[in-house]
C-alpha cells in the first residue's frame, strides 16, 4: 500500500501555525484536495469542472497527455478520487472558504480559476508543495504482520464450495511454538 491518508497534513499544520489558530474547520482536508485539483487542472488546461472524468476513467490516460502530464495524472489518482457528483460538490465547498484561506478563486460556473492575489504567507508555499506532490510517486507504507500466536483461540470466517459462509473456531496448541525453531 501507498501512504496516502494524510498527505494534506503538513499544509493544515502550517496553516493552522500561521494563523494562530489551535484547530481548522473539519473541512480544511477538502480545501488541500480541491487546491491539488485546482492546480493540476491549471496543468493540464483543462476546465476545474472536468477533473473529475481524467482521475476516474483511465480511457483518458492515453489522450493527448504528454509523459509528465500522463505521471502527474497518475500520481494524483492516489490523492483525488471523486466522482462527478463529489467532485463538483467539493467545487462548491471551496469556495466557500475564506478568502485569505485559499489559494484560487473559482468563479460561480466553476471554469474559471485564478489565483488569488496577492498572495498570503501562508499560501505562498502551496504552489510549490502539489508541484512536488504530483510529480513525486507516494511511499510505500510498511505494513505491520500479525502474527497468530500459540496457546490462543481465533475466529474467522470462511465461503465454502458450496458459497456458504461458514464461521471457524481455531485453536493453536501450545506445542507448535516449537516449530518455528
Amino acid at each position: 500500500m501507498r501512504k496516502t491518508n494524510q498527505w494534506w497534513r503538513p499544509l493544515y499544520d502550517e496553516l493552522k501555525s500561521s494563523l494562530g489558530k489551535t484547530d481548522l474547520p473539519d473541512s480544511s482536508p477538502s480545501l488541500f484536495r480541491v487546491e491539488c485539483g485546482l492546480w493540476l487542472s491549471g496543468q493540464l488546461n483543462i476546465l476545474p469542472d472536468s477533473l473529475w472524468a481524467i482521475i476516474g476513467m483511465t480511457d483518458f490516460i492515453d489522450a493527448k497527455w504528454n509523459n509528465k502530464e500522463q505521471r502527474m495524472i497518475s500520481i494524483a489518482r492516489y490523492y483525488l478520487n471523486d466522482d462527478r457528483h463529489s467532485w463538483r460538490n467539493a467545487l462548491e465547498l471551496y469556495r466557500n472558504f475564506e478568502p485569505e484561506l485559499r489559494l484560487y478563486d473559482l468563479s460561480e460556473d466553476l471554469a474559471t480559476v485564478s489565483l488569488i492575489y496577492p498572495p498570503s504567507a501562508h499560501t505562498l508555499k502551496r504552489d510549490s508543495f502539489y508541484s512536488t506532490l504530483l510529480t513525486t510517486p507516494p511511499s510505500f507504507q510498511e505494513m505491520e504482520k500479525n502474527i497468530a500466536a500459540v496457546g490462543r483461540s481465533y475466529r474467522y470466517k470462511v465461503k465454502t464450495q458450496d458459497k456458504l459462509r461458514v464461521t471457524r473456531d481455531v485453536f493453536l496448541p501450545k506445542d507448535w511454538e516449537t516449530l518455528n525453531t
